[in-house]
């Protein structure tokens, strides 16, 4: 069962964190998949070059960030959303949803 990152990230044990990657979906990700047919072979040294991350948070130069430069970076990365633009866009000041 998933859990929120709440629970999973205790930066007072420690800052760092080997994050790996999933498939979703029973998506076969390297080798022959029976059921479609298909070989993914060409997918494993790709697989293994990403697979494996260590990251270090840090907390110090988190909290300094403002709540605007934390969507932003976020933006950056997820190509954002409606509410994301609308607050943006100064058409919503809060996290409340927008009087549409």
């Amino acid at each position: 069962m998933a859990r929120a990152r709440g629970s999973l990230i205790d930066l007072s044990a420690t800052p760092y964190y080997h994050v790996v990657s999933r498939c979703v979906r029973r998506a076969y990700l390297c080798g022959e998949d029976k059921y479609l047919g298909k070989n993914y072979n060409h997918r494993r040294q790709w697989v293994l070059d990403k697979i494996h991350l260590v990251l270090r948070v840090d907390r110090s130069q988190g909290l300094t960030w403002s709540q605007d430069e934390v969507i932003e970076r976020w933006y950056r990365l997820y190509n954002g959303n409606a509410l994301v633009d609308l607050y943006v866009s100064a058409q919503l000041t809060s996290c409340a949803y927008p009087n549409v």
